[in-house]
């Protein structure tokens, strides 16, 4: 059962100044979570889905499209590590952090203050 996209607050900062983006979620069943997170200004999107199950390490695929950049990354975490089931927040933190990694690899410095809500939200 794929679940309709929920929208997580995010702050985010560019050199200090607050910057419209825009972060969902989407639950494939309990072991599937897509996490998308759109910038207006800079055009810059990254997508990022997590598998895992318990019995099983969680596999990570993030898709950067920007102007004149564009890449996929996969990587794979411990399932303690990265428990998509019981921790989702731990996959919007390493959503957000592969987010300000990949702005950083463009010449750009990011903030993302994260609230208690988006957790709340992520978790719900």
């Amino acid at each position: 059962m794929v679940s309709e996209p929920i929208e997580i607050p995010i702050r985010l900062l560019i050199d200090g100044t607050p910057t419209p983006a825009y972060t969902t979620a989407t639950r494939a069943g309990a072991y599937v979570l897509v996490l998308a997170t759109v910038l207006t200004e800079p055009a810059i999107s990254l997508y990022s889905t997590y598998a895992g199950h318990e019995r099983t390490n969680t596999l990570a695929t993030h898709l950067l499209l920007a102007t004149d950049a564009y890449e996929t990354i996969a990587a794979e975490h411990d399932h303690d590590q990265l428990p998509v089931m019981y921790a989702r927040r731990r996959c919007l933190y390493d959503h957000l952090h592969r987010l300000q990694d990949l702005l950083a690899t463009l010449g750009i410095a990011a903030t993302i203050p994260l609230e208690e809500r988006s957790i709340e939200i992520i978790e719900g």
